[in-house]
């Protein structure tokens, strides 16, 4: 079962990638590889419209902890939705980061079709 901390900033970001958010989906994540641009055009580009993520989303997502013997850190991959397939073709790849013990910072490494 993945860490409710970790599942409620996940869903913070996809709900700003959902909405469009670009800018402030970039400034919460502080542009770490994806600027605003770049997250714009990779959605613009796959053509379709996201939606929320269901439910059940933490159990299909991809989660694999990052061996770093100074901090803990998960990589995380999550298929998106989109309103014309439903289950797409487009991967959110996240790294988070622990900074606190119920405090983590959230990283986009790619949004790319897979």
């Amino acid at each position: 079962m993945m860490d409710p901390v970790v599942k409620q900033n996940v869903e913070e970001i996809v709900h700003l990638l959902v909405r469009g958010e670009y800018e402030a989906l970039s400034a919460s994540t502080g542009n770490d590889r994806l600027d605003a641009a770049q997250l714009r055009k990779a959605v613009e580009d796959y053509g379709r419209t996201l939606v929320p993520l269901t439910a059940d989303w933490a159990d299909e997502a991809v989660v694999i902890p990052v061996d770093d013997p100074d901090r803990t850190m998960l990589a995380i991959t999550v298929d998106l939705r989109t309103v014309e397939e439903g289950l797409s073709d487009l991967s959110l790849e996240l790294t988070l980061t622990r900074v606190a013990p119920d405090q983590w910072k959230v990283g986009i490494d790619n949004l790319h079709v897979l």
